[in-house]
């Protein structure tokens, strides 16, 4: 991944790990092997990573199996978002007020999880051709959008002309 002859077998094993078929498990989480580390389906990011991965290869060594894989996760998607009216979305939690260990504050969670999500659907919609997905993608980017999430971090006051400045003498 890095072009280096340094360390190929962990970049292998990296690769590996990124683009084994998760296995859906009874409980309706995934597992990837060989650690079969469980995704939440209520924070989809990991799945969604794992799809797009996936598409990649898809594009280059098209298979019905791979299909029928990227189809069940993208069902997945859509099936684990709540509804609201038009709207699709992940988790909807209080925005952050104060420090926290991104530094980001306010409601940057949720517009970072439908954002990925968006982005695997709308994808997967160009290339398996379901326009449910990419329908999908868009309530989930209308949620994302709300205004709600995209305050400002400094009142108008913070921003004045130079005109409005007395004239010195």
């Amino acid at each position: 991944m890095c072009g280096s002859e340094e360390n190929l077998d962990i970049e292998a094993e990296s690769l590996r790990g990124m683009l084994s078929p998760p296995v859906l498990l009874p409980d309706h989480t995934y597992a990837f092997s060989p650690d079969y580390e469980r995704v939440n389906p209520v924070a989809p990011t990991p799945l969604t990573r794992a799809m797009l991965a996936l598409m990649a290869l898809y594009q280059t060594a098209p298979a019905p199996e791979l299909k029928v894989c990227i189809d069940r996760m993208a069902t997945d998607h859509i099936r684990a978002a709540s509804h609201q009216g038009d709207l699709l979305y992940y988790a909807d939690p209080p925005p952050i007020t104060d420090d926290s260990f991104t530094g980001i504050p306010g409601a940057y969670l949720q517009v970072f999880m439908n954002g990925c999500a968006v982005r695997a659907l709308a994808r997967w919609s160009e290339l398996g051709g379901d326009r449910a997905d990419l329908d999908s993608a868009g309530k989930l980017a209308r949620f994302a959008l709300h205004d709600r999430f995209w305050t400002p971090e400094a009142d108008a006051k913070a921003i004045f002309s130079i005109l409005s400045l007395p004239a010195q003498t």
